[in-house]
This record gives C-alpha cells, structure tokens and sequence, in this order.
C-alpha cells in the first residue's frame, strides 16, 4: 500500500513538474515577446537585436529564408564570373572628313551647313567645345580625301580642311562564358560596320549605281539592324555584363538608330546624297567618342 501511494506521487510529482515546466518556457516566450516588440523602440534594442530577435527567428524560419537568399546571392555572383577571360577589340578607324568651315556662333553655322546640305554635301556640325565645325564629307583613305579637296577648290570654290578622326585598336579585358563572348565579338564587328557602310553607300548613289529607292531600303536595314543590337545590349545588361563599355556601346547604337531615324519619306536625289554623308559623319563621330569609353 505505500509502496502503491509513493509510486502515485512520484507520477503526480513528475506531471506537476512537466507542467510547470511548459507554463515556465511559456513564461519565458511571453516575456521574450514583450521585451522584443518593446525594445526595438526603448532601450532594449540591444537585447532585442541580439538575443531575442534571432529565437524568433529560428521558430518562424526567417532565419532558412534569409540563409537561402544568401545561397541565392551566392549563385548569381558565381555565374556572372564563370567563363573565360578575353580582350573585347574594337577595330582601329580611319576617317579623313573635310571641314568646310569653322565658327564660334551656331547659327552662323548652321546657315552655312544647310547650304551645304543644298548642294548634296553633308552639313554636319561638330562642336569641340570651342568652335562649330562644318563638314562636307568623309573618306575612308587620305588619299580620296585629299583628291577630293583639290576637285571641291578647282571646280566649286569650295575650300576644305583636312581634318583626321583616327586611333588605334582598342581593347577591353571581359569574363563571360562563350555564348556572351561570341554575342559580343559580333556586336563589336557592327560598330566599325556603319561608318564603313554608309561612306560606300554615299560614293555608290554618287556615282548613280544606286537609286533613291535602294538607298533609303538599305538605310531602313541598317537602323533595324541597330535597334536589333541595342535590344541584345539591354538583354546582356540584364544578364550581368554592366561595365562602362557595354553601357558606351548602348548609346552608340542608339545614336546611330536616332540618326537615320531622321531619313525623310521621300528625299529627293540631293536629299539622299546630303542625308547619308550627314549619317557616316555622325557614325564616324559617335564612334570615336566609343574609343574613348574603351580608353578608360
């Protein structure tokens, strides 16, 4: 019988001290609750932030949340560095333009652009911060330019200044994976594409080898081809590739696509001669601004 009455209390005793020890973590949680939601606005930040804000943690699971954002992280950073690294090249250009005048005020310079723009020239205006210059056409080889020179003087009047646009190759070291490289090399081949392009296109409708209708077709392509670049340049920034060339190279493409943007629907024989000399002397200029992103 007492053997039966020590063995009941011994059970009653062990239940009394299973609850008190429930009501007691329960205590403590009650009382970690209220110094929690107190202290983040009291002098018990600290108690909060270190102590009491990690348990919480743990039992509601932020703290696997925040854990699995930082594997996240983690991948994100481990993909944009994988791949090779190689020199993106952007090819050494040529451009011998002729300045057909300089002024300090733009509307002397504009007048006189339009002028030349009458006559099938380009009337391009380029400000270097102290002088507008006017520009009447581009060459790809010194010698064309020069010949040209000597032709506008003998037979129109006009005299010109030799004015040379050139550097040499540029190069930026890059770390992506093939796919991005290849995307890129293509990219790069296109920008010294334009500038080339549109000078041929001028001395073939020049020499009347090519119509209005050709020209303004092969116009409308290039632009396409542009905004196709620009779209793929965004698509690589999304992806990672943020450096300052890639964001150069953005507003080249947009600077050529704006340019021929400008064509009109239905130029005249002079329009169009005027329009794409204006273009290549735009490109041609958008693109060593380029190299100079590339020098940095």
């Amino acid at each position: 019988m007492r053997y039966s009455r020590m063995q009941n209390q011994v059970k009653n005793s062990g239940k009394s001290e299973g609850k008190s020890g429930i009501f007691f973590f329960l205590a403590v949680l009650a009382i970690a609750a209220v110094i929690y939601f107190v202290g983040a606005a009291k002098v018990g930040k600290f108690l909060t932030d270190k102590v009491f804000a990690p348990v919480f943690s743990f039992f509601s699971g932020e703290e696997k949340e925040e854990e699995q954002n930082s594997e996240i992280s983690s991948t994100v950073q481990s993909v944009l560095v994988q791949g090779e690294t190689f020199n993106l090249n952007l090819q050494a250009m040529n451009i011998y333009a002729l300045q057909a005048g300089a002024y300090s005020d733009e509307n002397n310079a504009t007048v006189y652009a339009d002028s030349l723009k009458a006559k099938g020239g380009a009337g391009y205006i380029y400000f270097d911060g102290e002088i507008y210059r006017v520009f009447i056409a581009a060459y790809a080889t010194k010698e064309d330019a020069e010949n040209v020179m000597q032709r506008l003087e003998s037979e129109q009047g006009i005299q010109t200044k030799l004015y040379e646009m050139t550097y040499n190759e540029k190069n930026v070291s890059v770390t992506a994976d093939e796919q991005t490289k290849q995307e890129l090399e293509e990219i790069m081949e296109d920008v010294v594409g334009y500038t080339e392009q549109l000078i041929n296109l001028a001395l073939e409708y020049d020499k009347g080898n090519i119509d209005v209708t050709v020209a303004s077709e092969q116009l409308q392509n290039l632009m396409k081809q542009a905004d196709e670049k620009e779209t793929k340049i965004t698509e690589l920034q999304q992806a990672g590739i943020t450096n300052g060339y890639i964001t150069a190279l953005q507003v080249y493409f947009q600077q050529v696509e704006q340019t021929l943007q400008n064509m009109k629907d239905a130029p005249s024989q002079t329009e169009m001669s005027a329009f794409i000399k204006y273009a290549y002397m735009s490109c041609a200029f958008a693109q060593n601004e380029l190299a100079g992103a590339f020098d940095m």
